[in-house]
């Protein structure tokens, strides 16, 4: 259910921000989509945006309409590659798989088996390095967004810590 809808003022930029405002059922704590940047790493980024420009260049009357509408296409874009990310689903199995071949390696000592564990081991690592370099950018995001504020979160969340 929609409560509220409002657009920001342009006084800065070119974009104004839109806010919509909606209750969930069963839903406690908003929700806003931020970027995962390592999604543009993918190759079929660069594709998407090409293959758009390409079919819509001569659909609208100016380029401003039509870079306006990429920002929204492409986002789609990004929430799709996100929502398809295997990520955490995959770190489940990489884990079940190294505890079935840490017991066999426990009955049946082998170098093969050694091998195989040092190789999911790896994999876990670089999942767990991944996740962290994301959860650090998204830290210093905040913190540049509101280290000159007063009235921020942080500060509010400093004074609680005393």
């Amino acid at each position: 259910m929609v409560t509220s809808t409002s657009i920001g003022s342009i006084t800065w930029s070119d974009h104004a921000d839109i806010t919509l405002q909606i209750t969930l059922p069963n839903m406690a704590k908003t929700w806003s989509w931020r970027l995962n940047p390592t999604l543009l790493h993918n190759p079929n980024i660069k594709e998407a945006i090409k293959d758009y420009f390409d079919l819509n260049k001569d659909s609208v009357s100016t380029k401003s309409s039509l870079w306006a509408a990429h920002k929204t296409v492409l986002r789609g874009i990004l929430i799709t590659l996100a929502s398809n990310y295997p990520g955490f689903a995959l770190l489940e199995q990489t884990l079940t798989e190294l505890r079935t071949l840490e017991t066999k390696l426990k009955s049946n000592p082998t170098p093969e088996l050694n091998v195989n564990i040092s190789k999911y081991q790896n994999t876990i690592k670089e999942f767990m390095a991944k996740d962290s370099i994301k959860v650090l950018q998204w830290t210093w995001q905040l913190y540049y967004e509101t280290s000159n504020k007063a009235d921020t979160l942080l500060l509010a969340h400093k004074l609680k810590r005393r």
